[in-house]
């Protein structure tokens, strides 16, 4: 999945994905992600999400990192009442309100000094599972090149059969995290079933949707 294939499902209107509130799982878990009362948390792929300002709210800088500049647009047209600050920062284009930071760009091409501040934290509600299976290790590695060593990283993500419904949002099962995060230190903080947001559509008719969320612990 690329910038174009994102682009092309905001513009159609497929954003089934985008909740109109802020996550009950980065609520519950907030003080397990942050390690200070004035963290730098990075959400890739963070489209409009309700996350971002919310973050802000308790005191953290944050920074998301997003492909679709309609998503970008939207997020600062329909919630925040001051102007951004507009700039181009290496290969992104950077919105800026004090507090809270965009960069509308390819994620890959994310590196520490294209960032206002090193994060120390990652909130992740479902960029892994968005991508590419074979972008997996390359997301992994933009995570550990710009996250402060001893950063935590908050994880949702997805675990089905494959076979029974083609991504996105892919499948990212316990024993596929564990590989990607070898040498972290890993703890599965809460599984929830969530087949039955499924049950009204044939087409996403799965036997087991599992909704697994880790805390992450950089070395």
């Amino acid at each position: 999945m690329d910038s174009e294939f994102w682009t092309n499902t905001w513009q159609a209107g497929r954003i089934g994905f985008h909740m109109g509130d802020v996550n009950p799982v980065l609520q519950a878990h907030l003080a397990e992600l942050v390690q200070d009362d004035h963290a730098c948390v990075l959400v890739p792929l963070c489209g409009k999400s309700h996350d971002l300002r919310w973050l802000s709210s308790q005191g953290h800088d944050v920074i998301g990192v997003e492909w679709v500049a309609q998503a970008v647009a939207e997020l600062f047209e329909e919630g925040l009442d001051e102007v951004a600050e507009r700039q181009r920062v290496g290969p992104y284009e950077s919105w800026r309100v004090p507090g809270l930071c965009v960069l509308n760009g390819d994620m890959f091409a994310l590196d520490a000094a294209h960032l206002p501040r090193r994060p120390t934290a990652v909130w992740d509600r479902a960029s892994l599972v968005a991508i590419s299976p074979d972008r997996r290790e390359e997301f992994v590695e933009v995570v550990r090149r710009v996250v402060a060593p001893g950063g935590r990283v908050l994880l949702n993500v997805f675990d089905y059969d494959q076979d029974e419904m083609s991504g996105p949002p892919f499948s990212v099962p316990e024993r596929e995290v564990r590989r990607l995060f070898a040498g972290c230190t890993l703890t599965l903080l809460h599984r929830k079933d969530g087949s039955a947001m499924f049950k009204d559509n044939p087409d996403r008719n799965v036997t087991r949707f599992d909704i697994d969320t880790w805390l992450i612990e950089l070395p």
